[in-house]
C-alpha cells in the first residue's frame, strides 16, 4: 500500500506512516486531508489514577 501513497502519489497529499493518535496508531496519516487508514487498536493498553487530595 505505501508504494501506492508514499511520495505524494495520491492525489499530492503526503501521508505518514504509523502514526501515533493519542493512544492509537494509524498505519497511514496525512494532516492535511485529515485522513488516516487502517487505524488499530491501542499499542499497548495503560491504565492512568488520578489521586485527589482529600480535605
Amino acid at each position: 500500500m505505501w508504494d501506492k501513497i508514499g511520495n505524494k502519489q495520491l492525489g499530492g497529499y503526503r501521508f505518514l506512516r504509523q502514526y501515533a493518535i493519542s493512544r492509537y496508531i494509524a498505519d497511514f496519516y496525512c494532516s492535511k486531508a485529515k485522513t488516516v487508514l487502517l487505524l488499530r487498536r491501542p499499542a499497548k493498553p495503560t491504565w492512568t489514577f488520578f489521586s485527589f487530595p482529600s480535605k
